[in-house]
């Protein structure tokens, strides 16, 4: 259950950080910690400068983005409502199509609100980004080009940009409600059959593929229906998530908690189906098969229990010589994340019929959608 609040209160923004220990911060995140260490001439992350010259479009009747000044005290901080966006993932995949790379990337966050005195979550919308992009010549793009890439998708100013999805993240935050439930996502299986849709790199890890479909799910539920998502345990043993503030010395470290209404996903299996070639290029089908179980356990009342199947279409020049149908594969998997939320917040059921392998997948939504909205 998120942490209860009684009134609207002043919201303090603390800053851009990354989740884990500040130490491993250059591993898990190599390209984005790069950037965090641009600093402006006042010693502030740079990256936290443009989040911070940015607040004034949270517009929220709940919740008043604290004065300036507050941020630059908290080391003198014993209490209060903190935010942060906090990033939780980075992967950066490249493909040899020959005469140019293909990268992917992909990068996970939080927009997290905390008690600053309890250390307890108290509100969490998890936020997802992926990015494909093409660069001449038969060498890898440079690590200054993967820089700049994830630089703009940290920065640009439309819906596509982490900070923007931040700021409207906060504009749409409500503080909990007096018995509200959360959501948390509790388990990711992949069948072993299934790894074969990841590239060799991401199957060494098998918590960084759990983490992919995780933040996957959170961020198509919370992005269309509004509502919070605690962060996942999916990987992490003691439950507690740490990060350090970026106008604070020491690292916090916050109790995730046991979410009230749970999610099991498990990747059933992959395809990849030939549609047509000419000369140049050829049509491929990328489908993709998940199972979702929502459910409340304390009471043992299933909400959702389906396998949901997904293809979509992608046109491949011919002179693709190596590399992985990655992308492909998570373009069908992305897809049945955010059908399935479109189709829980709308009602829309025309494609969750054909899609799902429930005989009840009509009754079963509005179960669902009822649930969230009774814990917005």
């Amino acid at each position: 259950m998120f942490s209860q609040t009684s009134k609207a209160e002043d919201l303090i923004f603390a800053g851009f950080t990354f989740a884990g220990e500040a130490s491993g911060a250059q591993a898990r995140f190599p390209n984005a910690s790069e950037l965090y260490k641009q600093k402006t001439p006042k010693g502030m992350s740079n990256l936290s400068s443009q989040v911070y010259s940015r607040l004034g479009q949270v517009n929220n009747t709940t919740l008043n983005i604290a004065p300036p000044e507050t941020m630059m005290n908290l080391k003198n901080m014993d209490g209060g409502l903190v935010t942060v966006l906090l990033l939780t993932g980075e992967t950066v995949l490249n493909e040899n199509y020959g005469s140019y790379y293909k990268t992917f990337i992909s990068l996970s966050a939080d927009a997290l609100i905390f008690d600053y005195k309890k250390k307890s979550i108290v509100r969490s919308y998890p936020l997802n980004l992926v990015l494909l992009d093409a660069s001449p010549g038969n060498q890898p793009p440079t690590k200054q080009h993967i820089q700049s890439l994830i630089s703009e998708m940290i920065t640009r100013q439309d819906d596509r940009g982490l900070i923007t999805q931040y700021l409207n993240r906060l504009s749409r935050a409500t503080l909990p409600k007096e018995g509200a439930k959360s959501i948390q996502v509790a388990k990711v299986e992949i069948n072993p059959d299934a790894y074969g849709m990841f590239p060799e790199e991401l199957r060494a890890n098998q918590n960084t593929i759990k983490d992919i479909l995780s933040d996957s799910f959170s961020s198509a539920l919370s992005g269309k229906t509004g509502v919070a998502i605690l962060p996942s345990k999916v990987g992490q043993a003691l439950g507690v998530m740490t990060f350090k503030l970026d106008n604070s010395d020491s690292q916090i470290k916050i109790k995730i908690g046991e979410g009230d209404y749970l999610v099991d996903l498990k990747l059933n299996k992959y395809a990849k189906i030939k549609k047509d070639e000419t000369d140049v290029e050829v049509s491929n089908i990328y489908a993709t098969s998940v199972n979702i179980d929502i459910y409340e356990e304390l009471s043992h009342d299933d909400f959702l229990h389906s396998d949901f199947k997904n293809g979509e279409l992608a046109i491949t020049p011919i002179n693709k010589i190596s590399g992985n149908d990655f992308p492909g594969y998570m373009d069908s998997l992305n897809g049945i994340f955010k059908k399935f939320a479109e189709a829980v917040k709308t009602d829309d059921l025309n494609w969750a019929k054909v899609a799902a392998s429930s005989s009840n997948i009509s009754s079963e939504i509005s179960k669902t959608r009822k649930m969230i909205e009774s814990n917005m």
